[in-house]
């Protein structure tokens, strides 16, 4: 169990926010209220917002390691360089670049994403994905009939860790 204290709550229907406290159990919401009372660890959020995790619709992950380095390059360049570091990677470069790019998002409150990368090592993904505990999708586009389709794979790609983790 974890309580967190006086955290600022948002009414996103009128864009007002409630001072409250929230009481998670296992995983999930078990209470919230003005006052709770809880014998586990608190978190004191006074004056801090409480906002549900946001999501990531198109991202790809492993050209975290290219962030920086790159980013002078006009679009062209960019590509061209950023294809070629890319698919030069090894498999534990792709790991750690796909995890390096979600620590970045749980950072800033991303908690799902839809990775649109094609993976040459698709086994470090998957496990940089699950080590950070985040709820990912793949989508990969593909060309059907002469139209260029996008199509949401839910084998391999799709980890719901735990419904209802935060």
């Amino acid at each position: 169990m974890l309580l967190i204290c006086g955290a600022m709550l948002p009414d996103f229907e009128t864009g007002t926010t409630t001072q409250a406290d929230v009481l998670i159990r296992d995983g999930r919401f078990a209470a919230i209220a003005p006052h709770l009372e809880a014998d586990c660890p608190i978190v004191e959020a006074s004056g801090l917002l409480m906002l549900p995790g946001m999501a990531d619709l198109h991202t790809h992950m492993v050209q975290s390691l290219t962030q920086g380095p790159l980013d002078d390059l006009n679009i062209t360049q960019w590509l061209t360089r950023m294809l070629r570091a890319q698919w030069s990677l090894t498999e534990d470069e792709w790991y750690y670049g796909v995890l390096l790019g979600c620590l970045r998002s749980i950072r800033y409150g991303v908690t799902a994403i839809n990775e649109m990368t094609y993976y040459p090592h698709i086994d470090a993904v998957v496990q940089a994905y699950q080590d950070a505990g985040l709820r990912v999708t793949k989508e990969r586009l593909q060309l059907q009939n002469g139209f260029l389709c996008r199509r949401v794979e839910n084998a391999r790609m799709t980890y719901h860790i735990a419904v209802g983790k935060i």
